[in-house]
């Protein structure tokens, strides 16, 4: 009978411990897609500040006036001698509504365009969900007089283009950018 009760002990001991690893096991993987999901959407994030920054650093450069042509809070349009070759480039931000990406599984994401001298505009769909800008004049004071405009600041948030556990991965970014030509 004592054999019987340590068998019946050590099988319920042992069915803890696999059930216990299995848990172990399940979160690990839950974590490991999420941390997945986050570095794409951060990534995605890099890619564009990076491009953007680029290009908003370089306003006005090898450039006559006027250095910023347009503003607006999710849209800018300015000028910069791209490829340093002495012909001087428009290149404009802008982005689309959510309607124009309605088959996609997030319903938030909208294309962030970039345009040069009006060219077709190019856009990949990386998860934006948000482009916002605004500008200061030389004291800090916001200003909307492309004339006026030393600083630009921009956010950025990025979702990523799938959920996992009914839920987007989120990531957000500002920047301020104070182009050397606009001094």
């Amino acid at each position: 009978m004592a054999y019987l009760l340590e068998i019946v002990g050590s099988s319920f001991i042992g069915g803890m411990i696999i059930f216990i690893i299995l848990n172990l096991n399940s979160n690990v993987m839950q974590n490991a897609g999420e941390m997945s999901f986050d570095k794409i959407a951060q990534e995605n994030l890099t890619s564009l500040v990076e491009e953007i920054e680029y290009d908003l650093k370089k306003i006005g450069y090898r450039s006559p006036d006027p250095k910023i042509v347009s503003v607006d809070t999710n849209a800018i349009t300015f000028r910069y001698d791209i490829d340093n070759n002495g012909s001087v480039e428009t290149i404009s931000y802008f982005t689309s509504d959510t309607t124009i990406l309605s088959n996609t599984p997030n319903p938030r994401d909208i294309f962030l365009y970039r345009t040069v001298n009006g060219s077709q505009p190019q856009t990949s769909n990386l998860g934006v969900t948000r482009f916002r800008l605004w500008y200061y004049d030389a004291s800090g004071n916001l200003t909307s007089t492309p004339a006026d405009i030393r600083s630009i600041k921009f956010a950025l948030n990025v979702e990523s283009l799938f959920t996992y556990n009914d839920e987007y991965v989120t990531t957000y970014i500002e920047r301020l950018i104070q182009p050397n030509n606009l001094r």
